[in-house]
C-alpha cells in the first residue's frame, strides 16, 4: 500500500489488517516524513543485467555517469533478498543462494532509480 502526500510532516495513519481465515485487526501509528531530495531520473530499462537468464551470478551494468548506489533484488512477492552496495558502473552479483525464478532487480541512488527483471535458472 502506498500513501502519497505532497507535503513534508507528520501524518496519523490506521489500518486493517485481515487474515485469510477472516480474522482482523486495526492499528494506528504516526508516520513523520522528512524533506528529501526528489529522484531525477526513472528508467525502465536502463539496467544491463547479462546474461539473462542466469544461473549463479550476473553482471550488472549501469549507465555510465552513475558510479555509486545500492542494487536491490526482489522476488514476486515482493520481498527483498538481495541487498548490495555497489561502487562503479559494472558489478557482479552472485545469485547461488536464490531459487529459480523470476526477481525485480532496482538500482537505487540519490538521483536515479532503474529496474529490470531477471530471470534465475537451475540445472
Amino acid at each position: 500500500m502506498l500513501f502519497r502526500s505532497t507535503l513534508d510532516g507528520i501524518f496519523d495513519i490506521g489500518y486493517v489488517i485481515e487474515s485469510a481465515n477472516g480474522c482482523h485487526d486495526t492499528a494506528w501509528g504516526v508516520i513523520q516524513v522528512d524533506y528529501c531530495h526528489p529522484i531525477i531520473n526513472f528508467e525502465k530499462n536502463a539496467l544491463q543485467l547479462y546474461p539473462n537468464p542466469a544461473m549463479y551470478s550476473c553482471t550488472v551494468v549501469l549507465p555510465a555517469e552513475l558510479q555509486t548506489g545500492d542494487i536491490y533484488i526482489s522476488n514476486a512477492i515482493g520481498q527483498i533478498v538481495l541487498h548490495q552496495n555497489i561502487k562503479g558502473n559494472e558489478t557482479i552479483l552472485q545469485l547461488a543462494d536464490l531459487p529459480a525464478g523470476s526477481y525485480s532487480v532496482m538500482f537505487l541512488s540519490t538521483s536515479y532509480r532503474a529496474t529490470q527483471q531477471l530471470i534465475i535458472v537451475r540445472e
